[in-house]
């Protein structure tokens, strides 16, 4: 089976996962899209089973944005169903999460959500016995 380049590349790196459980973190943009797709691409090669996992922002937010969240939501699980994933999705509320990974900080700043989203892809992970998380977004 012939794969891209760049598929190719991510399989020299996913190689010690063959056979294992991959869960991927979609947000339904660019970024994670063309991750999912790499994966997909290498799923047959590296034999490994996959799932979708999606952080919903909350419903603390003007409605566009809320209207926003619960699209990117349905987004996802529609993606993860039409691709025969299992899909998963944690909703916080933006303003305070309590955990030992983010020490119940306020959860306003982009480093911050980083965190607090770490840490529930992370829980995701564990929960559903998942061997590796994958992540995409550009710096």
């Amino acid at each position: 089976m012939k794969v891209s380049r760049l598929a190719y590349a991510l399989s020299l790196k996913l190689k010690d996962f063959k056979g294992k459980r991959i869960l991927v973190a979609f947000s339904g943009g660019l970024d994670s899209s063309v991750l999912l797709e790499l994966l997909l691409e290498l799923k047959p090669r590296l034999n490994f089973e996959l799932g979708v996992a999606h952080i919903h922002h909350g419903d603390e937010a003007s409605l566009i944005q809320k209207k926003y969240r619960d699209e990117a939501l349905n987004f996802s699980k529609a993606r993860a169903d039409a691709i025969g994933c299992h899909f998963f999705f944690e909703k916080f509320s933006g303003q305070r999460l309590d955990s030992k990974e983010t020490h119940t900080q306020n959860a306003s700043s982009e480093a911050n959500l980083r965190k607090v989203r770490s840490a529930l892809l992370e829980k995701l992970r564990v929960e559903n016995k998942f061997d590796l998380l994958t992540l995409a977004h550009h710096a």
